[in-house]
Order: C-alpha cells, then sequence, then structure tokens
C-alpha cells in the first residue's frame, strides 16, 4: 500500500536589528519594497504586493498594468505578534485557491 508522505513545513527565521513592531510593519506592509522583483506570478512586470491586514485578508500581486495576480489569504492577523500565510500557488506558479 503507498502512502502519502507529507512535506514538513518551511521555517525559516532571520534576526533584524528593529523593534518587532517595526519588522512586522516591513514584512507586511512594504512586501513591494523587499520582494525581489523577478518573482511574480502575474503577466506583466512586479508593481508591488499587498497583505490584506486582517485574517481572510487576500496576499496578491498587482503588475504594471494595474492587474492583480492572488498568492494566498491571510490566517492569522495578530500585528506585531504573528503572522500566518496561505500559499496557494501550484507547482505551475498559478493561483490555486484550494492548496494550501
Amino acid at each position: 500500500m503507498n502512502q502519502m508522505i507529507m512535506p514538513a513545513p518551511v521555517r525559516r527565521s532571520i534576526d533584524v536589528k528593529v523593534s518587532q513592531k517595526r519588522a512586522f510593519e516591513v514584512f507586511t506592509g512594504d512586501m513591494g519594497v523587499w520582494w525581489p522583483r523577478s518573482h511574480h506570478i502575474g503577466e506583466t512586470e512586479l508593481k508591488t504586493i499587498t497583505v490584506e491586514p486582517r485574517q481572510g485578508g487576500r496576499w496578491f500581486e498587482t503588475g504594471q498594468d494595474g492587474a492583480e495576480t492572488e498568492w494566498g489569504r491571510v490566517l492569522v492577523w495578530d500585528p506585531y505578534g504573528r503572522l500566518v500565510l496561505a500559499w496557494q500557488v501550484s507547482a505551475a506558479f498559478k493561483y490555486d485557491p484550494k492548496s494550501s
């Protein structure tokens, strides 16, 4: 009998020399500033990235043409304490709302 092996979650930590509040603000509010410009799935060049500041909010990119391409959802929004994002992009680099 074949058993499905579930991959382990990706966990990464980085120490930064700012307050936890400032790090959270930059990570969530300025993601389009620090995210690599080449890493996008929209049809046109990346303009910005938005994380809507609420549980259930969208996580998406906006292209230079103004089109929005979803990446996922905000699962946990606890300002300055915890953020959990659902990456809903398939292996083919397309938004897939059924994945999480």
